[in-house]
């Protein structure tokens, strides 16, 4: 019997939904730096049934902060530059199962911080780049935006074609269930130049064409903000900060705006609300419900919040958790702690878990703290065993 393209589909989705539901996905935090800013090289792993973190035995072959870590469709993890002693182009493999760290047969063509790694998802993306990965930007301030792939089945990097500028802290977001042509492309968004000038600009990726093509600019220039992709096949674009310098007054210039880009149109719209907080280096996470939950983050003072709201897709609004996070402790809905440049990482049982970051001491912490939707509190969980900042999480199968 002859099954057509729609029925293949099908039932690969639903092979995908029923082996990943099977096995339940711990957490890898990756590198990071200490209150010594000392480059880290370990890997801890969070285990959300036992509520505790494990340190990996193997440990990297350097340190590296703002690297970036990718889970791969055979449950490894490429791990790629970051800084450590300067920009690094070294990347390495970790494997889950057996707790092994190995580098990749060669380097990245270019030494990258603060760059972004997207997974070309076989599930989205055909073609001769599917399961590919997507490296762009971070490149040591080069006056050209480079981009290269990852290959997993030679181990090895090669060139793409170029963004139209160099980008640092910028953000990647693979586009799916659009149900538009852009779906399968890589949605490229604001970030800063090799001059220090924060971007509107944006961009495709299409992985037919290996070409970057400039996309409708974001509504304000925006470097350290959250791209979210949503249930309709939208994205959400949260904060950041408008300017490098800061603004008259020692006002940071940090956002409290949020706009949604449309794969359908091109273009971005303002939200109809705007966030309760003023954020960059914050967080978003895609919960179970189509919500996004918000949080931390240094808003127009420098203060770093221990706040969170919600993002409801339906009203195009925000909403605060609870309306007052001062005191100690920090009433219900407020995170236990207040972070910046934390991790944030939603489990297969639709919680949350945050951990890391710089807390309003401007101390490098280590504790964790799960997100319960269900009574939208915050609750303390097992502890890293290193203070974190700048470090990358991802999904692994143990």
């Amino acid at each position: 019997m002859k099954l057509n393209k729609f029925v293949v589909i099908f039932l690969v989705i639903n092979f995908f939904i029923l082996t990943s539901c099977s096995q339940s996905h711990d957490v890898a935090v990756v590198g990071g730096s200490d209150n010594s800013e000392k480059m880290l090289n370990s890997i801890e792993v969070y285990d959300p049934t036992a509520g505790t973190f494990s340190v990996v035995p193997s440990t990297m072959s350097t340190g590296r902060m703002t690297a970036t870590a990718t889970t791969l469709g055979n449950n490894t993890v490429l791990i790629a530059g970051g800084q450590g002693s300067g920009a690094l182009n070294s990347a390495e493999i970790y494997q889950p199962l057996n707790n092994n760290i190995a580098l990749t047969a060669g380097n990245m063509n270019h030494p990258r911080v603060a760059h972004t790694a997207t997974f070309l998802d076989p599930a989205v993306v055909s073609g001769s780049l599917s399961g590919q990965v997507l490296i762009t930007g971070g490149d040591a301030f080069s006056t050209i935006g480079t981009a290269e792939l990852y290959n997993t089945a030679t181990n090895l990097f090669s060139n793409t074609g170029n963004m139209s500028i160099a980008r640092r802290q910028h953000t990647a977001t693979l586009i799916s269930h659009c149900g538009c042509a852009a779906d399968g492309s890589v949605l490229i968004t604001g970030g800063y130049d090799n001059q220090s000038n924060v971007l509107a600009s944006a961009e495709l990726y299409n992985p037919t064409t290996q070409v970057f093509t400039p996309v409708g600019n974001l509504l304000s220039p925006r470097f350290r903000h959250t791209a979210t992709l949503l249930n309709d096949g939208t994205v959400l674009i949260t904060g950041g900060a408008s300017q490098m310098a800061a603004k008259p007054g020692n006002i940071n210039p940090a956002l409290n705006s949020a706009e949604i880009y449309s794969p359908k149109t091109g273009k971005f719209t303002q939200a109809k609300g705007v966030m309760s907080s003023y954020r960059e280096g914050h967080a978003a996470s895609l919960l179970q419900d189509g919500t996004v939950l918000i949080t931390g983050g240094q808003d127009n003072h420098f203060l770093i919040e221990n706040s969170a709201e919600l993002y409801n897709p339906t009203t195009s609004t925000f909403t605060a958790i609870t309306n007052s996070c001062a005191g100690s402790p920090p009433p219900t809905g407020c995170m236990t702690s207040s972070r910046d440049f934390h991790i944030s990482q939603t489990l297969d049982d639709g919680r949350v878990l945050i951990a890391g970051g710089v807390n309003s001491q401007f101390s490098v912490i280590a504790s964790a703290e799960i997100y319960n939707p269900a009574n939208k509190t915050f609750n303390t969980t097992g502890s890293m065993s290193t203070p974190r900042d700048g470090a990358a999480a991802c999904l692994i199968i143990k």
